[in-house]
């Protein structure tokens, strides 16, 4: 019993440490319809979220005076349907989540933290994203981008100087033994934001290790809503057995992503363009994208449409579009219809995709 009642004095000084505590999160579930065409085609309708991950978010935070504070983060990814797919931040195969789980100190020279936490690069890009990252084929500014989270890693925020800001990451890779040092890397960002005008560039430099080639083990799988691939919701019926055309990221490789985004907020309407690039020796997947959002009564407006390519031992050129109209039910919950298309107009394939659902935040 002593014993007992010391465990659980331990627990509670250790949660009570935190002046701020709080809970939130979103769940989102939509009816998704999944089409593939070209030389053969095939269809699928399952439940899948489409505009936004499902996931809890536990944040903590304590005054140490002087303006200084300490917290942590630990946002865990919520797979309704127990299966794994392919969004942007899903959970991984081992059912952890690859969202941010850190621990911080912040003040007025800034925010440093220590943990699982997201990638400048990925900032630089989604802000010129009408749709703001959603589940579904067809972005073509997103096509550049692979993992959004660096685990192991030190970041660095800077205060806002006349809307210019920086943020820097230093990471130390996973788990990965095959090659030294795998996974390591290093990346950047720089925003300015002044009125409606919105524009940031950033770079992510990394080795490649054993447990991040699971997950991208071809070009074809790097742009996000490609036709092909390990990971696709459906597999290219061209392709025989499920194999990718594209060529092969090894263990020790070095990957570079980059991208860019600039927009206006006019009021009436937010236009922006957007682009990312990913290479890997000398293979490369490119995409960039014009986007539109507009409010709209109780409705928000969005679309997106561009273009971008493969290159490398095999090369491909595609065109792509999104689409999306959000009803706000609440200041919490949106109904929503979206959609995306994407084609390989060099080899003559289509993926097509749509969701209605409901998005819930708490």
């Amino acid at each position: 019993m002593k014993k007992t009642l010391v465990a659980v004095a331990s627990v509670v000084a250790v949660t009570s440490a935190f002046a701020d505590v709080s809970i939130s999160g979103n769940l989102n579930e939509s009816v998704l319809t999944d089409k593939l065409g070209g030389a053969n085609q095939s269809a699928r309708t399952a439940l899948h979220p489409g505009s936004n991950d499902s996931f809890i978010t536990f944040n903590g935070s304590e005054d140490l005076g002087n303006g200084l504070k300490a917290g942590f983060k630990i946002e865990q990814a919520l797979d309704l349907n127990n299966f794994n797919n392919t969004t942007i931040m899903g959970p991984n195969s081992a059912g952890n989540s690859n969202r941010e789980t850190s621990v911080n100190l912040s003040g007025s020279w800034g925010f440093f933290g220590l943990g699982n936490q997201y990638q400048p690069v990925f900032f630089s890009a989604i802000g010129g994203d009408p749709m703001g990252a959603n589940n579904l084929t067809g972005n073509m500014g997103l096509r550049g981008l692979a993992g959004v989270t660096s685990n192991n890693s030190l970041l660095y925020t800077t205060p806002t100087f006349s809307g210019v800001q920086a943020s820097f990451i230093d990471a130390y890779g996973g788990s990965d033994t095959k090659v030294a040092n795998s996974g390591n890397g290093y990346g950047y960002s720089l925003s300015y934001t002044n009125g409606g005008l919105g524009m940031g560039f950033g770079q992510q430099q990394s080795k490649n290790s054993g447990a991040i080639g699971a997950n991208l083990a071809t070009l074809g799988d790097i742009g996000k809503g490609q036709l092909v691939g390990a990971g696709a919701a459906i597999t290219d019926p061209r392709v025989a057995n499920g194999a990718v055309r594209n060529a092969a990221v090894a263990d020790g490789d070095k990957l570079v992503a980059s991208a860019w985004h600039i927009g206006y907020d006019f009021g009436m309407a937010k236009v922006s363009y957007y682009t990312s690039k990913y290479t890997v020796a000398t293979n490369s997947v490119n995409g960039k994208a014009l986007g539109i959002s507009a409010p709209v009564g109780g409705f928000t407006l969005g679309a997106s449409y561009g273009d971008g390519s493969n290159q490398g031992s095999t090369k491909a050129d595609y065109t792509g579009y999104q689409y999306s109209a959000r009803y706000a039910l609440s200041k919490r919950t949106y109904a929503y219809v979206e959609g995306g298309k994407i084609e390989d107009t060099t080899n003559h394939s289509t993926r097509t995709q749509s969701a209605v659902g409901i998005n819930h935040s708490f």
